[in-house]
């Protein structure tokens, strides 16, 4: 994936929280995949859950989405 720049990456992360929490979650993927045209089936959801929250806390901070898409 060719990086994007920070303020893209901020506008993406702020698409897919819904609540304003600071956080993802994994309805929150749901939702925004399903709007999109892009439904995806649960499995996916936790791999991409299991592959970007770190900390293995059910939801994904900033930090975490950045480096999943930046740092590689």
């Amino acid at each position: 994936m060719a990086a994007m720049p920070g303020g893209e990456i901020l506008a993406f992360f702020k698409a897919y929280d819904a609540d304003n929490s600071g956080f993802i979650t994994p309805d929150e993927i749901k939702k925004v995949l399903k709007d999109t045209g892009n439904p995806c089936p649960e499995e996916d959801v936790e791999e991409m859950m299991k592959e970007m929250d770190k900390d293995q806390n059910g939801r994904i901070s900033y930090e975490e989405f950045y480096k999943a898409l930046v740092v590689r």
